[in-house]
């Protein structure tokens, strides 16, 4: 079972990890003002480690909370992780998009405005080099 922390603001993700056979949910990490009563509701009723967050800083100034996980699972997480602490985990996205074709913020909404006609959930790894952050599609 992995050690997983989760840092993002879908209720939806922390129940799929708290009741997956493949997941310790260890911590939670939420961005302040992107949390719903419905995500709060998850963490109270599993009990789970939470820290709230306002930027990236303090995401880096709180980073030993993340030290007890063997990945760290992102999905609806409003900052671009630094290198520093790329370096020092595993750090895996969920993207509602596909990275071959619709990269960045509100993918699924710009998928519905491009009229494509279909669409895919991207996996990834992110990845520490010399020049900055690299990807490796799961």
């Amino acid at each position: 079972m992995w050690k997983t922390a989760y840092l993002g603001y879908s209720e939806e993700m922390i129940h799929a990890l708290q009741n997956s056979n493949d997941y310790s949910l260890e911590h939670v990490v939420g961005v302040k003002g992107r949390l719903s009563e419905k995500y709060y509701s998850a963490i109270s009723e599993y009990n789970i480690p939470f820290t709230e967050i306002t930027s990236k800083q303090e995401l880096i100034n709180n980073s030993a909370i993340l030290n007890e996980a063997d990945i760290i699972i992102m999905h609806k997480f409003e900052f671009i992780i630094p290198q520093s602490l790329l370096a020092q985990h595993r750090f895996f996205n969920l993207h509602g998009g596909d990275l071959n074709t619709n990269r960045g913020a509100h993918s699924t909404v710009w998928s519905i405005l491009l009229q494509e006609e279909k669409t895919c959930l991207s996996c990834y790894e992110l990845l520490r080099t010399g020049g900055g952050a690299l990807t490796k599609e799961c």
